[in-house]
């Protein structure tokens, strides 16, 4: 018995480090392909599904909360897949739900994370997944800043999967795996003591992905940590003072993003889409659409299929309904991290990294896809756990 109680143990942390792993370090999931068209995130999903059924069908308790984000989802797809069907978008629809259908993994994560335990296990596997990102970026810098690598053939490389958008011809590029770099700094920062050398490597890869969205990330990040450890060491500060201290930090910041001379690229049009995009959403809008959308795989003319910015997405295809859905989300999250009386460090990391993907879905689409979809559930189960520990 106890042998087998030690060997379900380990089946247990290799699939977690098999699913984890993946999810936290090779971005949307097309760059480890098993066969044909099948990569290796596709099948981890058919894994959680099916332990999920596995779990539900030996009738495993789930909290009514989490049967109401599993079962709201399911009707707001339904729902735009009608719409989107009835609209004449029959090839883009199922596009559309294959994006976001990792939402799906939230019974896998509810029955997996099972307890205190299993959340620092996996925050372990984040930690050291994308610190190992983190250092290989550095080490590809250094070798490419020295001319030993070769930029046409990493170019040439790199330039298949999709997750890659390279920053000039000095070798930088940005790489959608990137959005747990400013995450991971944040919870550096939160440790009793700082650990200077992951902090560098950390703050170095942000600079050189050469994103400005990613720069904001950190700044926020050490803003907010800066409030929360005074807060939690009794500092007293004037309200004057500080409010003087955050719009200095916070005026050093725009003029760096908006006139540092180092960006490669033009950006301009990058921003000028987004901002084109949002204006042809609400160009868009009708009575009915306002609340329910115009339906899965439904467009707009400059973005026919998916839109950089997640809310004009949601908006435009799931209407109020869908965007009030992500927003009920956030707010549960945020309401868990305020009230947990055990593990607060933790519960204010995953609370503010939940906050920190739902602004990077202001300028990326990370809120609908398995990225942003994997983390948030994975610290939403998180902070029900410590709260469950209360």
């Amino acid at each position: 018995m106890i042998l087998f109680k030690i060997e379900k143990t380990k089946i247990s942390i290799l699939l977690g480090i098999l699913i984890f792993v993946e999810l936290f370090a090779f971005g949307s999931g097309r760059i480890l392909t098993v066969s044909g068209g099948l990569t290796l995130r596709m099948l981890n999903f058919g894994l959680m599904m099916l332990l999920s059924l596995w779990y539900s069908f030996n009738k495993r308790k789930v909290p009514i909360k989490i049967v109401f984000f599993f079962s709201s989802f399911i009707f707001l797809q339904l729902m735009g897949s009608c719409i989107g069907l009835l609209n004449g978008a029959r090839s883009l629809v199922f596009i559309d739900i294959k994006l976001q259908s990792y939402f799906l993994s939230i019974l896998f994560m509810f029955f997996y994370i099972s307890d205190i335990a299993k959340v620092k296990m996996v925050l372990a596997i984040f930690k050291y997944t994308v610190l190992g990102v983190a250092i290989s970026y550095v080490i590809y810098l250094i070798l490419m800043f020295n001319n030993i690598l070769d930029f046409e053939e990493i170019y040439k490389l790199f330039s298949v999967p999709k997750d890659f958008m390279f920053r000039g011809t000095s070798g930088m590029f940005f790489y959608k795996g990137f959005i747990y770099l400013p995450l991971l700094l944040l919870l550096y920062i939160l440790e009793k003591k700082i650990l200077i050398l992951p902090t560098i490597i950390l703050l170095l890869a942000i600079f050189y992905t050469q994103t400005r969205s990613f720069w904001l990330l950190t700044f926020i990040v050490i803003v907010v940590s800066i409030v929360y450890k005074l807060k939690n060491s009794n500092f007293k500060v004037s309200t004057l003072g500080f409010a003087i201290f955050i719009t200095l930090l916070f005026g050093g910041f725009v003029l760096f993003s908006f006139f540092y001379n180092g960006l490669d690229g033009d950006r301009l049009k990058g921003d000028s889409i987004r901002i084109e995009t949002v204006v042809q959403v609400i160009e868009n809008v009708n009575v009915l659409s306002l609340f329910v959308g115009h339906g899965l795989g439904v467009g707009v003319p400059i973005r026919p299929v998916h839109m950089e910015v997640a809310y004009a997405e949601i908006f435009h295809k799931q209407g109020v309904l869908g965007l009030l859905f992500w927003f009920l989300l956030l707010i549960d999250s945020l309401k868990m991290m305020l009230v947990a009386k055990s593990e607060k460090n933790t519960a204010f990391f995953f609370g503010i990294s939940i906050l920190l993907i739902y602004i990077q879905s202001l300028f990326n689409p990370f809120l609908i896809n398995s990225m942003g979809i994997g983390f948030i559930l994975f610290s939403y189960i998180s902070l029900f756990r410590i709260n469950q520990n209360n």
